[in-house]
């Protein structure tokens, strides 16, 4: 029996040529069975969360604190609140807490492998679910 596609918004919170940043990731996380979907950050909080879903905002530096704040008020808009992971740029110490202090549950630096990043959705996910 196959896995159960985990549900993943991948956040694209810069530009257009940040989809070409991220393509070889969603190659990645599709052969690890999760279904990813591009969404820019504005499209994400123009509609309604969604439970059991994992959000990764991509492009930490571009979002910033009040979009941690706005991402995560948007997450906790349901029961169970939607997962979400920051993804940073290496070493910015400081995006990664403001993440955190937001109510992120996860941040990776950019340079994560995307089976890193496959295995810290597949974590939160279970967290999320377990929630229901």
């Amino acid at each position: 029996m196959a896995a159960r596609p985990a549900r993943v918004t991948v956040v694209i919170a810069v530009g257009a040529d940040a989809r070409d940043a991220v393509a070889p990731t969603l190659a990645v996380l599709g052969r690890e069975a999760i279904d990813a979907t591009v969404t820019p950050l504005a499209s994400l909080l123009a509609a309604p969360a969604t439970a059991g879903v994992v959000v990764v905002t991509w492009g930490a530096s571009a979002v910033g604190a009040a979009g941690f704040d706005a991402v995560a008020a948007w997450a906790h808009g349901v029961n169970p609140p939607a997962g979400l992971i920051a993804v940073v740029g290496d070493g910015d110490v400081t995006a990664a807490e403001q993440a955190l202090r937001a109510g992120y549950d996860d941040a990776a630096g950019v340079g994560c492998s995307p089976r890193e990043l496959a295995a810290r959705i597949r974590a939160v996910h279970r967290r999320v679910v377990s929630e229901r």
